[in-house]
Formats: C-alpha cells, structure tokens, sequence
C-alpha cells in the first residue's frame, strides 16, 4: 500500500512538468516561482508529505540555484524549520510534516513559503486531525503492478504522465466562513499535451456546497459553465450559501479530464481585540504628528472560527468613533494566516483619548480596543515644574555636616499632560555643584508610571565650601504687581552689607526639544499670531535674582551663537524650555540679629495677656534650618504661664518669593487676555526671621498675690551652640 501510495505522489508531482512548460510559454521578464503540495489535505500526525517548486529564470528557461523553504511549524526532512534545496531542471522538492501532538499549530489551513532569486511563493496545506478522514486527493490510486513491483528504474516522476493533457485547480483560500457573505475564486489551467495553454475549451465547474458564480456578487448555482482564456485559465467565485461543511468543487474539461479541490465553509467565533503596537512594541499613547515619537500604531484584533482555529482571510472593518483631529485608520484589512488584522493608525495634530471599533458587517456589533490616547509629547514652557528638598539648609559655619539635596523636575506638555517619552533634562546651579544630566521617566506600558515625566537629581553641599554671591539689598517697589515689594532687610558687618538674598542660591533645570506654551483659543492645534504665548529666554543661572542675565552669569547657548538670548518677542516651536528653584543656604542663629520683641513687655494685667514675637536669624537675616535646632522657652515668674507657639517645619525660605507668569507688557499677572508673557522672580515681604510667638498669660483675676518680675527667655541650641533671647516685663 505504501509503494501505491507513493507512485500516487510521484504521478502528482509529475504534473509539475506542464506548469513549468506554461511558465515558459508566458515569460513576464521576472523571475517566477511557483509552489505545489501533494496531497493539499494531510493528517496532523507527523506523516509527511512533498512540497514542490518550480522556478523559472526572466527568458522563461527552467531555473538554476537553491530554493529556500520556511515555516513557522512542523518540519522539513523531520528536523528543520527550513530547508534548502537545490533546482534540478527548474524543480526542487522536499518533504515536510506536521504533527499536532508536539506543534497545536498544526490544525487548519497552514502556510508554507518558499524563495528563489527575488522571487518568492505561499502555498496554504490544510492538516486534519489524524483519525479524520481525508478528502479525495484527486488521483486514482494505480494497482500495485508490475511496474511497480520494485526499485529497477523508478528514479523519479512517473513517466507516465509525461506528455498528457492536464488540468490543475487552485483556490485562493483554503476556508470562507458563514455570515458574511464571504467568497474565494478557484483557478483553472489547462494545458496541452506540450504544456502549452489550451484556449477557448469548455470547462464544466460543479460543487457541493456554496454556489459557483462567474463574478463577485453574482447569484451562483451548484454549476457553472466557463470557458479558458488565452492563457488555458478559467475562474469562478465560490460563494458561502449558509450551509456548513466542506465544499468539493470538480472541474471537467475534454473527455473525461477532471480535477478538483476543496474549500472549508466553516461558521465563525468571536472577533477580539489583542493589543495594540508601536513600532513593534506594546503601547496605548500615541504622539502627535511631526512629534517623533509614535506617531504610527496598529491596533490587532483576532478571528476565530467556531472551532477556535484562525479566520484567515476575511476583510475586518475598522472606524474611530470620537476620533482625535486629524487621527486616521484604513477602513479595513484581511486577516492573515493567524486570524489577525491590524488596524494602521496614523496619528494628526489632535489630541484626546479614542478608541478602535472593528466589525465584520456594517450591521454587526462592533468589537473594541482598549483605550487609546494622543498626545502632544513635546515639553513646554509654562508647565515645567522643578523644586529642590530641603529649601532650607545649615551649611553656613565652620564644621557644619554636609547636606544631600535631591531635586525634582517634572515635564509636562502644553495640555499639561506628564511627557510620556524619556528627554534628557540638565541641571545647573548658582554654588556650581549640581552640573549634570539626566532621563526623564518615561511612560511604560502596563508598568508603573507614578514617576512618568519626571527626573531626580541628588547633590551634596558641603559645610561652608559652597556659598552663594553677594548681592546688594532690594530697594522698595510700591507698584510693583501683583503684589508690592517692602525694602529688603540688611545689617552691615565690616565692609560687607548682608541680607537675605546673600543666602539664596539659584538652580535651573532645562530640556532640548520643547515648545513655548501657547494657548490654542481656536482649537487648531497650532500657534496663530494674538494667541497668548510664553517667551521664554535661553536658560541661565540667575545669581542676582533680577530676571535678566549679568555679564558673568552662567547660560546655555542653545542656539550656539556664543551671545546669551533674552526673550525675542515670537513663539518658538522648537526651543530648549527650563525652569528655576531657588534653595538658602543658612548658619547658626547670631544675637547681634536676633532679638523677642518686644524685649520689654511692660505688665500683664490679670486675666489679660502678651503677645512677644520671636526673630531668630543668621548672619545674612535669614530663619535658621530646623535641622538639628531645639527650640523652648522658659519664665521666671511663679504666676502667670507662657505658651510657645512656634512652627513645626521650618524649611521654608523665611520671606516671600514667587516665580510669576507676567504679562510683559504690563507686567500684570499673566491672563487670558494677555498675548505675551514672560516668567519673572518676585520677592514681596521679609519676616527677618520670625519663628512663631511666645504668649504672656497673666494671673488670673481671683490671684491676690503683689506683682511679680518676670524674665522671659527663649533658648536655641544646635550641638554645643546655645543662644539665649530674653525680654522682660511684669506679671500683675
């Protein structure tokens, strides 16, 4: 049975003969492969089976060379997943096999490919399962005959066939599905007995199940009567009728030529949505366009049949309700060999959450993807955010301990959405110790984002190694707006005159790429002159806190044309955007500033009470860190009770300062009906180092005891350092 079994092989194989004859008559200038299988239905139990091919060069001469076969399944000669063979008289031909038990993948309708010169070939082979019956191949089975009986000069294809008439059938798919009014054509050629194709002979189609028509759309019946063209080629539509099961569909032509094929007319399962892809990768947000960054997606869906096997292809539907401006998809896509279809999507200057919608008809439910998003992506100006922790640090004095700082840069877009994608943010600083840079936190795909768009940056401060410049007092600005500015406060010591400001250091942090905020008022995603926009100058450190760059003050030529660039009056798409933070580097609390005030509290009457306030300041008039400081208070009076209200974090700067959006023409506080601003450093009043106040309860009015003397005092202590402020009144 096996020697008969093979012969059937061989007399199938023999066919190919008339095709490499036909290819020969109709040279296209191109190389040209073609790939035939025997038998196209096969058991998934490991049997094997041949795969042929037939390769012709540009002048129609059989082919010469090495076919590559592939596939993402079983194996070829029992081990590979790929074979190469070399062209004999333009034929190569291997063996292949599948078996479900070691490979799931091998049920339905499976691809093998295979390559030669450029030219490259898919055929679909159908594997059932291994108890299955298997339909009629279309070759009588030949009695085991004489010539059969053994090996003396059987060294190929049975000669037999060998200059005969032959008819060859082909579907373009292997299944169509129920439902969807779903078709494939069948292909016929006929070729002569010199393997030249036969024109204008009558073929006769017929099938089973479906119906046969000339065209799509077309009724159809069981039969179908066509004639071949000039090429000995005849096709028809075999279009899905509501019947489940398997179609055989027979071509006759000439006395008694027939030959036939099968297509699966199977019922279909559940349409899903898999995942959607950015260059390959796993992803939900989109940039906009000309953003460089995801600016393409494809959405997957997968369709099963009813069995669960892969619907390859059936053309899926695709729309986006609610769609962001300018987002588009193709309106439809077949689905492959694994059952998938990809939505493309193609992202415009919109911005918004969407989602895919793919349906099989216009009257079906639709199936959806998971939530999708456009986004801008480009850093902008007015919502970049950046602060150091702690504000407040004691790194003025001799002997101090050195203080970590970690500092906090968040990158929003002009929505004020975090960036999703991963810029470089640099950071440098007024002491000149925070110089570097480093990735913004990108957004991660089904990770954890509660860092998303944002860098950290941790430096340390030596104690009294880094100080900031020395600055002349601020003078007082009655109209200045939103809110006027008091006279700073200062002290001179020796030649020096001292004030807060002395202590601040100033930080900046920048990213390339980015845009100036405007505010879109028409909704078109693009800047129109009278929009209010952000200008914003190239980045500098700003050591004398005025808002613009000094002669020695460091920057970043973004544009590298050696000249610091101060805000140019245009919107700037493409602009390096940065923001500043300001940290005050502070010392031990000194006598000569710090005082209780009153210092004399006069007498406290019974039942009444005083308020004293207490000022703790360093050498430049600054509040002391609270890191490492014990504050209490104490009074020597035996009635009477003092209650020191003092604040339980003291790292703050001690005086008002505000990074302000302005308006620069008015210098107003920025509005919407503002069409230019600018960012600028306010300072509005200064506490000289107020801490908290300490309360001065008198007796109560029942006491009939004689007035007593009483000596407040507050102490400060950090280490061995001890200060002691005192006032003094009387208790009634």
């Amino acid at each position: 049975m096996k020697r008969a079994t093979d012969r059937i092989c061989r007399r199938a194989l023999a066919s190919l003969l008339p095709i490499l004859g036909a290819l020969a008559a109709c040279p296209n200038g191109a190389p040209q492969l073609v790939l035939v299988a025997h038998p196209e239905h096969v058991a998934a139990d490991g049997s094997t089976f041949s795969v042929a091919a037939v390769a012709m060069n540009e002048d129609g001469s059989p082919g010469n060379g090495t076919v590559r076969f592939e596939a993402d399944f079983g194996r070829f000669d029992f081990s590979e997943a790929s074979a190469l063979v070399e062209l004999a008289n333009g034929r190569a031909t291997v063996d292949f096999g599948c078996d479900a038990r070691e490979d799931p993948r091998c049920v339905g309708p499976r691809p093998i490919r295979a390559s030669w010169n450029g030219a490259s070939a898919t055929l679909q082979v159908v594997f059932v399962e291994a108890h299955a019956p298997i339909p009629d191949a279309g070759l009588e089975e030949p009695d085991a005959g004489p010539e059969d009986a053994g090996a003396d000069g059987d060294a190929g294809f049975d000669g037999g066939t060998v200059g005969e008439p032959s008819l060859l059938v082909e579907t373009a798919r292997s299944a169509i599905y129920l439902g969807i009014a779903d078709s494939t054509t069948i292909s016929s050629l006929l070729l002569g007995a010199d393997g030249a194709p036969m024109a204008g002979q009558p073929l006769r189609m017929t099938t089973t199940l479906g119906r046969l028509a000339a065209q799509a759309g077309g009724a159809g019946s069981r039969e179908l009567e066509a004639t071949t063209d000039e090429r000995g080629r005849a096709e028809a539509v075999l279009v899905e009728d509501g019947s489940e099961g398997s179609a055989r569909i027979t071509v006759e032509a000439l006395a008694g030529l027939t030959a036939s094929a099968e297509v699966e007319i199977a019922a279909l399962g559940e349409l899903s949505y898999v995942e959607t892809l950015c260059a390959g990768e796993p992803c939900d947000i989109l940039g906009v366009r000309g953003s460089g960054w995801n600016e393409r997606a494809e959405a997957v869906f997968r369709l099963v049949d009813s069995r669960g096997r892969p619907a390859a292809g059936v053309v899926v539907g695709f729309r986006i309700p609610d769609s962001p401006r300018g987002l588009t998809t193709a309106p439809s896509a077949p689905t492959d060999s694994e059952g998938e279809a990809s939505a493309a999507l193609v992202a415009g200057d919109g911005t918004g959450a969407f989602r895919v919608a793919a349906t099989l008809a216009p009257a079906q439910s639709p199936t959806y993807s998971d939530t999708l998003a456009v986004t801008l992506v480009r850093p902008a100006s007015q919502g970049m955010w950046f602060g150091c922790r702690p504000l407040n640090l004691p790194v003025l004095e001799w002997g101090s301990p050195a203080q970590q700082v970690e500092c906090t840069v968040k990158v929003l877009d002009r929505l004020n959405n975090l960036v999703p994608h991963g810029p470089r943010v640099c950071f440098a600083d007024e002491v000149g110790i925070a110089h570097a840079c480093v990735e913004v936190d990108p957004y991660r795909f089904g990770g954890d984002n509660s860092k998303q768009g944002s860098a950290t940056f941790t430096f340390e401060l030596a104690g009294f190694s880094s100080l900031s410049n020395d600055v002349e007092p601020l003078g007082p600005d009655p109209t200045q707006l939103p809110l006027a500015r008091s006279a700073e406060p200062f002290v001179a010591e020796g030649s020096r005159v001292r004030n807060p400001r002395d202590g601040l250091a100033t930080l900046i942090a920048w990213v390339e790429g980015g845009e100036e905020y405007f505010q879109d008022a028409n909704g078109n995603g693009a800047y129109d002159s009278g929009e209010l926009f952000v200008d914003q100058s190239e980045p500098f450190v700003d050591n004398d806190d005025d808002g613009t760059r000094g002669a020695f003050e460091w920057f970043v030529d973004s544009d590298s044309d050696g000249e610091w660039d101060g805000p140019n009056g245009l919107w700037d798409g493409d602009a390096t955007v940065w923001a500043e933070t300001r940290i005050l580097l502070t010392g031990d609390p000194m006598l000569a500033t710090s005082r209780l005030e009153p210092a004399d509290f006069g007498s406290v009457t019974k039942g009444a009470s005083r308020t004293l306030q207490a000022h703790l300041t360093d050498r430049n008039l600054n509040r002391p860190a609270a890191e490492g400081l014990a504050l209490s208070a104490t009074h020597t009076a035996t009635k009477g009770a003092i209650d020191f209200r003092h604040p339980s974090i003291l790292d703050a700067y001690g005086f008002g300062l505000e990074r302000l959006l302005v308006d620069a023409a008015t210098g107003s506080a920025c509005s919407p009906s503002s069409e230019r601003c600018v960012w600028r450093t306010l300072f509005y009043d200064w506490s000289e180092g107020v801490i908290g106040s300490l309360r001065i309860d008198g007796a109560p009015e029942t006491d009939t005891s004689p007035p007593q003397q009483d000596l407040v005092t507050l102490r400060a202590a950090r280490g061995s350092q001890v200060l002691l402020l005192q006032a003094t009144g009387v208790i009634e």
